[in-house]
This record gives structure tokens, sequence and C-alpha cells, in this order.
């Protein structure tokens, strides 16, 4: 879960969730604001196996309505994936370790 805090650390809008998948478990989340004001979380999930986890993400604008769905960021196909990393660039994007 998450929710939107202003600068006068008040509640902007009611909590929501980072993450579409709703069984295993979602762990290490990182985030990073985008140049637009969006919010890129990446996520480890290992829904799947727990031995073999994928990072995730999901990108949601200032006020946490969602902008896209979950998307791979990187698939743990043969390995367990932990503590992503994901930095906004000065062109719009972002960069997900």
């Amino acid at each position: 879960m998450a929710v939107t805090i202003s600068y006068s650390f008040t509640s902007i809008a009611a909590e929501f969730g980072v993450n579409e998948t709703a069984t295993g478990n979602q762990t290490d989340v990182a985030l990073a604001e985008l140049e637009n004001g969006n919010i890129v979380f990446a996520f480890v999930d290992d829904e799947v196996v727990p031995t073999n986890s994928n990072v995730l993400g999901r990108v949601f604008s200032a006020t946490g309505a969602a902008v896209t769905s979950d998307f791979v960021i990187q698939s743990g196909a043969s390995d367990r994936e932990v503590k992503p990393s994901v930095m906004g660039t000065n062109n719009g994007g972002f960069i997900a370790a």
C-alpha cells in the first residue's frame, strides 16, 4: 500500500495498492519520481515460484492513479531477484536494476 502525502504531511489521496498481483509475496519496494511528476515503483514478485522471482514495475500519477499495469523489469527465470533500485531520468523515463 502507498499513500500520497503533501508537503504539510497531510494525506492528499486514499491509500492505494502498488501491485496488481494478489498472490505470493511482493517485497523490496523501490520508487522514484519521474520528470512529469509520475512515480515509478519497482518490487520483487515471487508469485510463481518462491525461488525464482521477477522484478515488476508500475507507474502512478502524483495523485495515486495507476498509469500502467504491472510490467516486468527483470525476469529471474533461474535465480531469485532481490533489492531492485529505480531512478528517474531527465528525459521522462527511468532506469531500473
